[in-house]
């Protein structure tokens, strides 16, 4: 490079080869994991007979009247979906159930995330968070939601796997079910997150990738259990 000292060719040099090695891990490991993301979500939309849905603006939204509450900007403080975010919408126990996955914006706030988003057909006045244990995470989830109640299950396991939080303690006990407590130990190995915040039904994970069909089928049946539950 003309111009500059032999240092600072140097400097730049390695720069530019820190970018190229940065570009090179991004197209090696995401963009093989978005084509999964878009070839799973289309089976499930085949086996749930859904409508499959690639976002690229809110003009472009199919049912806006099921949509638009969602795709907001992210000033108004709800769920913000990036251009790139597959969605899939279908009808289940007379409720639209969207699964989408978001790519992740470079902004801390919104992360990667895989969700199952259910606007439940009557709010509860009810609050319940259930979150996967980690080392890290323990004290800053129990600082965030310590407005709430810790609620145990009485299940020894399920107690050492998640935490649950919730101002209703007999409504959980209503829901964790044998089975559905069964399924979420089944997939403690990725931090599945299950939020019920009185209108909506949410169950996601933060930047986990679901890579099977299977992965999939145990998220939103899943869902399908605990709103059958709430639903009852």
């Amino acid at each position: 490079m003309t111009g500059l000292p032999p240092e600072a060719n140097l400097v730049v040099g390695l720069l530019m080869l820190l970018l190229f090695i940065v570009v090179a891990i991004f197209c090696i490991i995401y963009v093989p994991v978005y084509r999964i993301q878009k070839k799973l979500l289309f089976k499930q939309s085949e086996k749930r007979k859904g409508t499959f849905y690639i976002f690229e603006g809110h003009n472009n939204l199919p049912d806006r009247s099921i949509f638009v509450k969602h795709i907001v900007d992210s000033n108004d403080g709800q769920r913000y979906l990036p251009n790139g975010t597959i969605l899939l919408k279908f009808k289940a126990l007379n409720c639209y159930v969207e699964v989408y996955f978001r790519p992740g914006t470079g902004d801390t706030r919104y992360p990667a995330e895989t969700r199952v988003h259910i606007p439940l057909p009557k709010s509860i006045e009810s609050l319940i968070f259930i979150k996967r244990k980690s080392v890290l995470s323990n004290w800053y989830t129990q600082s965030a939601y310590s407005f709430l109640d810790i609620i145990k299950s009485g299940n020894q396991e399920f107690d050492r796997a998640y935490m649950i939080f919730s101002n209703n303690e007999s409504l959980v006990q209503q829901l964790l079910t044998s089975s559905i407590q069964n399924n979420l130990l089944s997939m403690k190995k990725k931090k599945l997150n299950v939020s019920i915040d009185g209108a909506d039904l949410d169950v996601y994970y933060v930047l986990e990738f679901l890579r099977k069909e299977k992965e999939y089928d145990q998220l939103i049946d899943l869902s399908l259990q605990l709103l059958q539950r709430i639903t009852q």
